[in-house]
């Protein structure tokens, strides 16, 4: 009797029993991000009279744009690092990860159809990054890195979403819910200014903060 209280629980809890092996899984190479962010969350131009928001968006791209001219001498591309930093973490954790390649070039949003992948019959990770860069809070806070993604976990063979959702470090750019990684304070920049002049350290604090929220996603593969 225990040993069949003891097995029907290990069925419950997804516990491996002998024959049984975890599907294997198999990354979608990461597109990179169409532009790097910048954001003030709570400045009142941002939804205020159109004047005001036109000022507000004139301001956020002329930061959008320094930003990508300090970084791009440095070869950064946070979309490869966001998906070296997954297979990294995933296979830290003992479930080593395929790469697949993208069906689909320079996209923004999550594939609509995976009948074109062959995953094995096993589970496909969709990932896009929604926002890489910094972010603010209005009136005057700390500039810190901004990295969100939004994830699917598909099963080929049931051809079925497993779970969805969005991960990141910073505020959510799309006001969905998102899973929350804490902040490094160590890349903290007192203004944007700060970020401007220290693009080594901008760079340093984009890079940990991807690998940190690669690793918060990879933990729930």
């Amino acid at each position: 009797m225990r040993w069949s209280v003891a097995l029907f629980a290990a069925a419950l809890l997804g516990c491996a029993t002998p024959g049984r092996t975890p599907a294997p899984l198999a990354l979608i190479d990461v597109p990179e991000p169409p532009h790097l962010g910048v954001t003030i969350v709570g400045h009142p131009d941002a939804t205020g009279a159109l004047t005001r928001q036109l000022f507000y968006r004139s301001d956020t791209q002329k930061a959008e744009s320094d930003l990508k001219a300090v970084l791009a001498p440095r070869g950064f591309s946070p979309g490869a690092m966001l998906g070296a930093g997954i297979a990294g973490a995933a296979a830290r954790g003992g479930h080593p990860i395929a790469r697949l390649a993208d069906p689909v070039k320079e996209r923004e949003e999550l594939l609509g159809d995976y009948a074109q992948i062959n995953a094995a019959g096993g589970r496909i990770v969709d990932v896009v990054p929604l926002a890489v860069g910094y972010w603010s809070t209005y009136p005057k806070s700390a500039y810190r890195p901004w990295v969100v993604v939004e994830y699917r976990i598909y099963d080929a063979q049931g051809r079925t979403s497993i779970a969805t959702g969005t991960i990141g470090a910073g505020p959510s750019p799309n006001a969905k819910p998102i899973d929350t990684v804490p902040q490094d304070d160590r890349f903290a920049f007192p203004d944007f200014d700060a970020v401007r002049a220290n693009p080594e350290r901008a760079l340093d604090g984009l890079k940990t903060t991807i690998d940190q929220v690669a690793a918060a996603l990879a933990a729930k593969l």
